[in-house]
């Protein structure tokens, strides 16, 4: 009975597969993950007020950071070449962002505040050309211009 025990954990410790206590089933993008989003930008980080978070429950509204806009895949509205985005729920310990960086930024707007949630299991874990292909497909199916 031992030796089928001990044989039985060798097989389980054999074919294990990594787990992560926070890692995510990547998200898919489409029209409906598209819509929830104000905003959706190809940008640099040319400044930043930062705080980083100390405790994961905590709700951080208090990271900014202002984007150089290069390319506007969603927000026909806004005519701004810089935009300020708060960076709420970004991961503990680290900041989102890094000034001098480029990134595809996701922003919902709430009661005239631009916010982003980077880093959680969201839109910005896609691979950039798999997001500007639905992107572009979300604008024919639109009448929008990329």
């Amino acid at each position: 009975m031992r030796v089928l025990l001990a044989l039985l954990m060798a097989l389980v410790l054999l074919v294990q597969k990594d787990a992560y206590a926070l890692s995510c089933m990547k998200p898919e993008i489409n029209d409906k993950e598209i819509e929830k989003y104000t905003l959706i930008f190809d940008g640099v980080v040319i400044d930043e007020e930062a705080s980083i978070i100390k405790n994961i429950s905590i709700n951080n509204n208090n990271s900014k950071y202002i984007f150089k806009i290069k390319k506007l895949w969603k927000g026909d509205d806004y005519t701004g070449n810089e935009i300020e985005v708060k960076a709420k729920n970004a991961w503990p310990n680290r900041k989102p962002y890094n000034i001098g960086e480029d990134y595809m930024v996701f922003v919902s707007e709430v009661d005239g505040v631009y916010y982003t949630s980077p880093g959680w299991c969201g839109p910005d874990i896609i691979s950039r050309q798999e997001v500007i292909s639905a992107i572009k497909n979300y604008n024919s199916k639109n009448n929008k211009v990329d």
